[in-house]
C-alpha cells in the first residue's frame, strides 16, 4: 500500500499528495485492520513517517471503506497537504478509521490543501493542519499527542480561511477522545497547533468541528493551542470551534488556549453547532485558563446550543468552569 505516485480513488481525485496511501481497493475494501507499532522498549528510539513539506506531500491517505489503522509508538511529521484536499499530516476518508494509540504522536504536519463548507463559509477554507476526517473516524486514547500542526501554511498566509490546527471533522467525520493530548505535548518540548491567517476567519486552534461532524471528549486534554486570525464574527475558539456537535464528560480538560482575534471565544466558539457538557463531582472535568487578547474567555456562544448538565444558556460568555 506504499505509493509515491498515487491511486485512482472512485469519485474521489488522483491521489498524489501522499506518500502512504492505503486506498478503498484494499483487500476488497472490507473488514481490513493494519497495525503500525514501533518498538517499546526503553532503549528504542520511536520510528518516523515523514511526509514532504517541500514538494507538498502529506504523509499518511485512508481512503476506505471498513479499513482501521492503529498507529503506536510511531510519528507522523512534516507533512504537507499541498494543493489536494486538507489534512497535513493524515487524511481519513468515508469508512476509514484511524486509531492513535500509545506514543503516536502527529507533530509539526501543515496544511495548504482546501474544502468547501457552503453553510458556514461560502470561500475554500484549509482544513486540519494534523489531521482531516472527512466522513471517517478518529479515536485518540491515553499517551496519544497531536501537538504542533498549523493552518493555514504560514503565519502571513493570505487566501482562503483556516480551520482546526489540529484536526478538523467535516461531511459525518468522528473523532472519538478518551486520552491523550490535541495542543501542547505531553513533556511540553512541541507548542500546541495553531491557526494562522491574518485578516482571514479562523476556526479552532486545536479543533474544528464542522456541520454533521461529530466530536466526544470523555478524556484527555486539549490545551494550549492558539487562533491568530480574525475574519468577522464566526472566528474564535483557540481550543475548539463547534458548527456540528461536541460531547464533554468524564475527565475531558479544555485548559489554557489563546484567542488573539477580536471575536469571543477562547476556549471554545459554539458558531451553530451543538456544545454539550455533562460535569460529575470529582470528575476533574474543566474548562478553564482560556484566554482572548489576554483575558479569561473560556466559552462564547455565539449561535446554536450550549448545555451543562441539563441546563441551557442562552448566548453570551461563559466560564470559568471547574475543575469539577
Amino acid at each position: 500500500w506504499a505509493s509515491e505516485s498515487g491511486h485512482a480513488l472512485g469519485n474521489e481525485y488522483q491521489e498524489s499528495n501522499s506518500v502512504f496511501v492505503i486506498p478503498d481497493t484494499l483487500s476488497g475494501g472490507v473488514g481490513t485492520f493494519i497495525k503500525i507499532i514501533g518498538k517499546t522498549d526503553a532503549a528504542a528510539i520511536a520510528p518516523v513517517l515523514r511526509g514532504s513539506d517541500a514538494n507538498k506531500r502529506r504523509v499518511l491517505y485512508l481512503a476506505g471503506a471498513d479499513t482501521t489503522v492503529r498507529l503506536e509508538n510511531i510519528e507522523i511529521t512534516g507533512g504537507n497537504s499541498g494543493s489536494a484536499v486538507g489534512g497535513g499530516g493524515i487524511y481519513i476518508g468515508t469508512g476509514g478509521e484511524v486509531i492513535l494509540g500509545a506514543g503516536a504522536k502527529i507533530v509539526a504536519n501543515r496544511c495548504e490543501g482546501v474544502v468547501t463548507d457552503t453553510v458556514h463559509d461560502a470561500n475554500a477554507v484549509k482544513a486540519g493542519g494534523g489531521i482531516l476526517v472527512n466522513g471517517g473516524r478518529l479515536a485518540l486514547s491515553a499517551g496519544a499527542e497531536i501537538a504542533g500542526n498549523r493552518t493555514p501554511y504560514s503565519v502571513s498566509s493570505a487566501g482562503p480561511n483556516g480551520a482546526g490546527g489540529g484536526a478538523a471533522i467535516i461531511r459525518g467525520g468522528v473523532i472519538e477522545m478518551t486520552g491523550g493530548v490535541i495542543g501542547e505535548s505531553l513533556g511540553g518540548s512541541i507548542p500546541g497547533n495553531a491557526v494562522y491567517g491574518g485578516a482571514n476567519t479562523g476556526y479552532g486552534g486545536g479543533v474544528a468541528v464542522w456541520t454533521a461532524g461529530n466530536f466526544e471528549m470523555t478524556g484527555g486534554v486539549i490545551r494550549r493551542n492558539s487562533l491568530q486570525s480574525n475574519g468577522d464574527q464566526r472566528a474564535g475558539g483557540g481550543g475548539v470551534w463547534v458548527a456540528g456537535t461536541f460531547k464533554m464528560s468524564g475527565t475531558a480538560r479544555i485548559v489554557e488556549n489563546a484567542n488573539t482575534t477580536n471575536h469571543n471565544g477562547g476556549g471554545v466558539k459554539v458558531y451553530g453547532g451543538t456544545f454539550s457538557v455533562t460535569a460529575l463531582a470529582g470528575s476533574g472535568l474543566e474548562i478553564t485558563g482560556n484566554t482572548r487578547q489576554s483575558v479569561a474567555n473560556n466559552v462564547h456562544k455565539y449561535s446554536g446550543v450550549f448545555i451543562l448538565n441539563g441546563t441551557s444558556y442562552a448566548n453570551g460568555l461563559y466560564g470559568p468552569f471547574g475543575p469539577y
